[in-house]
C-alpha cells in the first residue's frame, strides 16, 4: 500500500527579487510522491522544473528568493525547518543527482573521496570504513574497475561514469527520496538506457521514491508511474502516466505528445560506461 506522505507540495510559489519587487516563476503548484513511486516532471526549458527541485533540496539562494506554500517531507514542513535541520535531511533522507556531473563533482578531488565524504559526514564512518563502503557502492552502480576509479579525478573518466559516481554519492545513505534533474541530457542513447535501467534497479532494491525531471516524454513513459506536466511555472496536467499519454486533457500536453520523435534505436551495450 502506498503512503502519500513521502513528499507533498501544496500551493508552492517561488519568486526572485527583493521585498519591493520580485518576479514569481513558480505559481501555486501542488503534487505528491508516494512511497516507492517514480514521479516524472516534464516540461520545456524555463518551465520551473529545476527551480522546484532546488527548492525541495533547500539549495535556492536565500537572499533573493521568496517561497510560499507548504512542502512536507513525511511530517516535516521543509519551509519551516532551520538551515541546520535541512542540512541533516539533505544528502541523507533526500538526495539529488544533478544535470551536469562535471559541474557538480569537484574537479580537484578524486571521485572515491567525494563519495567517502558523504559516509563520514552523515554516518560518522571512519576513513577506512567509508572507503570500503564507497568501493562497494561503485560495484553496486556497476562502475568498472572500482579501485582504479576511486583514485581517478572526474576529468579522467567518461560522462556516463561520472553520472554513476553521482548516483553512488546520492544513494550512499539510502535516501527515502531521490531527485534526478535531467540526469541523461548529455549522454548518448546507449548510456542513457543503461543509466535508466540502473536507476530502476536501485529504486526497486532500496525502495526509494524518485522525482525524475526531464524534457523527454519518451523517458517519462517508460520510467515513471505518474507525471506532472509543467508550463510557465504551472502544473497544467498530472496523473498516472498511461492515463495522461492515452487521454491528455490540456492542449500543451497534446502539443508535447504530438512532438515526440520516434524512439531512437538503442544498440546493445558492451558494458558499463
Amino acid at each position: 500500500m502506498k503512503i502519500k506522505n513521502i513528499l507533498k507540495i501544496k500551493k508552492l510559489a517561488i519568486a526572485f527579487g527583493n521585498r519591493k519587487k520580485s518576479t514569481e516563476v513558480v505559481h501555486n503548484i501542488s503534487f505528491g510522491i508516494s512511497e516507492n513511486e517514480i514521479l516524472g516532471i516534464v516540461g520545456e526549458s524555463g518551465s520551473g522544473k529545476s527551480v522546484t527541485s532546488l527548492a525541495i533540496m533547500g539549495l535556492l539562494p536565500e537572499k533573493n528568493t521568496f517561497l510560499k506554500g507548504e512542502m512536507f517531507f513525511n511530517t516535516q514542513n521543509l519551509l519551516n525547518e532551520s538551515k541546520k535541520d535541512i542540512r541533516k535531511i539533505r544528502g541523507s533522507e533526500i538526495a539529488m543527482i544533478f544535470q551536469e556531473p562535471m559541474s557538480a563533482l569537484n574537479p580537484s578531488i578524486i571521485c572515491g573521496e567525494q563519495v567517502s565524504e558523504v559516509f563520514r559526514h552523515h554516518l560518522n564512518y571512519s576513513a577506512s570504513k567509508a572507503k570500503k563502503e564507497t568501493l562497494s557502492l561503485f560495484e553496486k552502480v556497476k562502475l568498472p574497475r572500482p579501485k582504479e576509479l576511486y583514485n581517478s579525478y572526474p576529468h579522467q573518466i567518461s560522462g556516463g561514469q561520472m553520472q554513476r559516481v553521482m548516483i553512488a554519492m546520492a544513494i550512499a545513505c539510502k535516501p527515502k527520496l531521490l531527485i534526478a534533474d535531467e540526469p541523461t541530457t548529455a549522454l548518448d542513447v546507449t548510456v542513457e538506457k543503461t543509466l535508466l535501467d540502473l536507476l530502476s534497479e536501485l529504486q526497486e532494491k532500496l525502495g526509494m521514491s524518485i522525482l525524475f525531471i526531464t524534457h523527454d516524454l519518451n523517458i517519462v513513459k517508460r520510467f515513471s508511474d505518474d507525471v506532472c506536466v509543467m508550463k510557465e511555472g504551472e502544473i497544467v496536467e498530472k496523473g498516472p502516466v498511461q492515463d495522461v499519454f492515452d487521454n491528455p486533457q490540456h492542449f500543451y500536453t497534446r502539443q508535447l505528445l504530438d512532438s515526440i520523435p520516434a524512439p531512437k534505436e538503442v544498440l546493445k551495450s558492451e558494458g558499463p560506461s
